[in-house]
């Protein structure tokens, strides 16, 4: 397993992200147009998705540990498409 005999917090968070940065870029998945797209564009994207396959707000709320009002206000943005796409 990738993250067996992790300390702390920290330390896990950080191999993910070493891994998600390592795995995504062997498959081409970690620049695109010229920029880095960072392990919350996963989130981002997962949930522009649903959004746009007419969940709920508070259903994407829930299945996103998130509040409906930050769902709203910092996920759904349109000025952050090309970023996450």
């Amino acid at each position: 397993m990738l993250f067996l005999n992790v300390n702390n917090r920290q330390q896990l968070y950080e191999r993910i992200r070493k891994n998600f940065t390592r795995i995504s870029a062997k498959l081409r998945l970690y620049v695109r147009n010229g920029i880095t797209r960072p392990l919350y564009c996963i989130r981002h994207k997962f949930i522009k998705q649903r959004y746009e396959q007419n969940a709920t707000i508070q259903i994407i709320a829930r299945h996103s540990n998130n509040s409906p009002e930050i769902i709203q206000s910092k996920y759904l943005d349109e000025s952050d498409d090309i970023l996450i796409s």
